[in-house]
C-alpha cells in the first residue's frame, strides 16, 4: 500500500476475504490501522435467548449450512472447475450471480421480488 502512496489504510474482507483480512491483520503490515469484516456465519458461543425468533434463526442457519453451501465447498476444493466457465462466459457469470441473488434474498421465487433490477 505504501508503494501506492498510502501511509495509513484499512482492509475490508467478506466471504472468503474475511479470512484473508484476518490473516493480514495478524501480520500487521506498516500503515494498516484497522480492518472491517463482513462474514454472515459467525455465531456467539452462548445464544442470548431461546425465543421463537432465535430458534427460527438457528434453524435457517443450519439449513443454509447443510443445503446452501455447495458453491463454498466447490470454491474451497476445486475452484477452477467452475472458474474457467465463469471467466469465459459472460452469460454463465451472469447466471451464476443471478442464482445467488435468488437463493440469498427474501423473495417469492425471483430475485426481482426482493431487489429492483438496478439493485441487482
Amino acid at each position: 500500500m505504501q508503494r501506492l502512496g498510502y501511509q495509513r489504510w484499512v482492509a475490508q474482507g467478506g466471504d472468503w476475504g474475511a479470512g484473508t483480512t484476518t490473516a493480514l491483520a495478524q501480520i500487521m503490515p506498516p500503515g494498516l490501522v484497522g480492518i472491517h469484516l463482513s462474514w454472515q456465519f459467525v455465531f456467539p458461543e452462548q445464544i442470548p435467548s431461546n425465543s421463537a425468533s432465535r430458534k427460527r434463526e438457528r434453524s435457517t442457519a443450519r439449513s443454509s449450512s447443510r443445503e446452501g453451501n455447495g458453491y463454498f465447498r466447490q470454491q474451497s476444493t476445486r475452484p477452477q472447475t467452475v472458474g474457467y466457465g465463469l471467466a469465459d462466459s459472460p452469460a454463465g457469470q451472469a447466471l451464476w450471480i443471478y442464482e445467488k441473488f435468488q437463493a440469498w434474498t427474501d423473495n417469492k421465487g425471483l430475485p426481482e421480488d426482493a431487489l429492483s433490477m438496478d439493485q441487482c
